[in-house]
């Protein structure tokens, strides 16, 4: 199938054969009229083949017309089918950033559950401790707050801040009451 710009290519070089035949012909034009036979015959091909080439050149003409409208149509087929697979993209998308969101929420709920646990196991740790008239051995960050810290945390890792303690909470809170751990590894080594 013929593209335009064959066709364009193909109508430059018809056109450009035209003005060569007809600038032939408009000298043998006067040679005919002069009564050179020669150039009467040689200017009766030269007008047929300005006559051939110009029925030619309307027949690329109509081409073009209707290679014009095929390319269009073609492109916009594609363009359809790009709109098409770019929409199933958004839709896998959009699916998968709402199972991404249910995650989340469940994560949220996870964490506000574990958080008041934490909190409840805080409360009941420092009862015990003051019900055993014991208290704890200087100040340490996570003997209290422990679940603040953890959504302290997720803040900072969210925002992308730098924090100066690395440690995580797990290791905070070890670090926190490493003084009631070890104590109970002391009393199972002793026995």
């Amino acid at each position: 199938m013929a593209t335009v710009v064959q066709i364009d290519g193909q109508l430059e070089a018809l056109s450009a054969h035209v003005s060569e035949c007809e600038a032939k012909a408009r000298e043998l034009a006067f040679q005919a009229v002069s009564g050179d036979k020669d150039a009467a015959a040689e200017l009766a091909r030269m007008n047929s083949e300005i006559k051939r080439a110009t029925d030619d050149k309307l027949v690329l003409e109509q081409a073009r017309v209707t290679a014009l409208k095929r390319e269009a149509e073609a492109a916009a087929a594609n363009d359809a089918e790009s709109r098409a697979r770019h929409m199933g993209d958004a839709r896998m998308s959009a699916g998968k950033l709402v199972d991404l969101a249910g995650r989340v929420d469940k994560l949220i709920a996870e964490f506000f559950a574990l958080s008041a646990e934490i909190d409840g196991v805080e409360r009941e740790l420092w009862r015990s401790l003051v019900a055993a008239k014991h208290t704890a051995p200087g100040a340490a960050n996570g003997r209290n707050g422990l679940s603040e810290i953890a959504l302290e945390r997720m803040d900072i890792k969210i925002r992308g801040l730098r924090v100066s303690d690395k440690r995580g909470v797990g290791e905070i809170a070890a670090a926190a009451w490493r003084f009631l751990l070890e104590l109970e590894t002391d009393k199972s080594e002793a026995a």
